[in-house]
Parts: C-alpha cells; sequence; structure tokens
C-alpha cells in the first residue's frame, strides 16, 4: 500500500482496478529495470497519479519520449501530494 510519508516508488508505467476477488486500485512502476506494484489507497491519488500517468503517455504519443519523471509521494495535512523531483 502506498503509504503517507515522502517516497520514490520508481517510475511510473500502469495504472489498474483490481475488480476480481479483491477489489483494489493499482499503480504500476518500475525502477532500475524491477517493477512493482504497489496499492493505491484512496480516489483521490488515484486521480493525481492517472495525472502523471497521462503526462509520460502523451510524451510518448506526441515526441516519442516518455517524459517520465521521478515523482515523489506524501499525504500533507490530509491532501496527497504528487510532485516531480
Amino acid at each position: 500500500m502506498i503509504g503517507t510519508e515522502a517516497k520514490f516508488y520508481g517510475y511510473l508505467t500502469a495504472m489498474a482496478v483490481a475488480t476480481q476477488d479483491d477489489p483494489a486500485m493499482l499503480a504500476m512502476f518500475v525502477y532500475r529495470n524491477v517493477p512493482t506494484t504497489w496499492e493505491i489507497p484512496d480516489r483521490k491519488l488515484f486521480r493525481l497519479l492517472l495525472h502523471e500517468l497521462d503526462v509520460s503517455a502523451g510524451g510518448v504519443v506526441d515526441v516519442g519520449d516518455p517524459l517520465q519523471d521521478k515523482i515523489s509521494i506524501k499525504k500533507t495535512r490530509g491532501e496527497w501530494v504528487v510532485r516531480s523531483v
């Protein structure tokens, strides 16, 4: 589960909603060629990460460059903060 403390999980590569036995919102990251999957705790963070993924996907389609920034995820004063580092 993605936590509230500032952390770098890797480069965001995909997102999914698992609807089978155990419903969950998921984010997939890769760092140093190692893929990881993390559960997203709420819809607000899901939307913020979806925006980051959209920006990266647009870079692939528009310029052939994924424009993947390192992003930091944390929760401050009850609000999620997703920013490039």
